[in-house]
């Protein structure tokens, strides 16, 4: 239910948009006021009020619709597995779902190619991890030294990013109406909660539905021995190190001063700051994807080992956010 829930709100763009729009002309006109000239007073009898009919109940979802909602979502939770440039990234993803006018649009598609422009070190940086990760498979270890270069690169690049994109999303903030910034800090909101869902909430180990091993064992057609394996081996290693832990309150506490600020009539991302905290939240999932990596590797054989290779590098040449 809480999937569906955020992935309704990362959907919603022109509907959500009319609904919450300006009420103005719905409003009714003042009533008359009576006539008290007269001194004749009619009596009048009330007419019963009218039971509306009953409404039919909303037809259940269809299979395909559910099937369709279900890779919706998944497709939304697993690119924030394998793709991590921070709270930055998190604007990007939510622009193209905004409903806005002809004018606004190209206003908003000048901006966001200043965004794309601004953040392209952070998406260049996560290509590399994903790149050092995929060499590892393919070589049946995970090389430590690079991957530890790699995250540290992830987390400068998702920093700077983060802070020069700041007049851009001042620039955004101008354009956009108030009920438009409440839909895209709801998105913002609704994006944040998938990635701390999948890298911080989602047990080590857990191969439920839903979660990283039981996406992974489908993708890859693992046994059932090769899942419960993997399963105990990213269970044996209990929590993240340093590199892999994130305050989920640190970022909250960050996006809730930062979605109310960009919701009210004033803003200014500068003296907001956040850069540290996206180079924060970059690392601890580029962390968790190359440990979850580095016990699979071992499990697989060579032949999984060479497709799981080339599907992290397919993931590098369709990153576009």
């Amino acid at each position: 239910m809480r999937n569906k829930h955020l992935l309704a709100i990362l959907a919603a763009g022109t509907v959500a948009l009319v609904a919450c729009g300006d009420s103005s002309s719905t409003t009714p006109p003042p009533a008359t006021p009576a006539d008290t000239t007269s001194t004749t007073v009619t009596a009048t009898t009330a007419a019963p009020p009218v039971t509306p009919p009953p409404q039919p109940e909303p037809a259940a979802p269809t299979a395909e619709e559910i099937a369709q909602d279900q890779a919706a979502t998944e497709g939304i939770r697993d690119h924030h597995r394998h793709h991590h440039g921070g709270i930055a990234q998190y604007i990007l993803l939510s622009l193209d779902t905004l409903g806005l006018s002809p004018e606004q649009k190209a206003k908003v598609e000048t901006i966001k190619a200043d965004l794309h422009a601004r953040t392209a070190p952070a998406r260049d940086a996560n290509k590399a991890l994903l790149g050092v990760i995929a060499d590892g498979v393919a070589a049946g270890k995970i090389n430590h030294g690079k991957v530890d270069a790699a995250l540290k690169n992830l987390a400068t690049a998702s920093a700077a990013a983060h802070d020069a994109s700041a007049d851009a999303f001042n620039q955004l903030h101008s354009v956009l109406t108030p009920v438009e910034r409440e839909v895209l800090v709801d998105k913002i909101q609704a994006h944040w909660a998938i990635w701390r869902s999948v890298n911080v909430e989602e047990q080590v180990g857990s191969h439920e539905k839903g979660s990283h091993i039981e996406h992974f064992a489908h993708e890859e057609s693992l046994t059932p021995e090769q899942t419960d394996k993997l399963a105990v081996a990213l269970h044996t290693t209990g929590k993240p190190d340093a590199r892999g832990h994130v305050d989920p309150a640190e970022v909250e506490q960050y996006l809730k001063t930062f979605t109310a600020a960009f919701a009210s009539e004033t803003f200014d991302a500068k003296a907001l700051g956040g850069g540290p905290i996206s180079g924060h939240v970059a690392t601890a999932g580029g962390w968790r994807l190359a440990h979850f990596f580095e016990k699979a590797t071992p499990i697989l054989t060579p032949e999984q080992r060479t497709n799981v290779a080339q599907h992290l590098r397919d993931r590098i040449e369709v990153q576009h956010t």
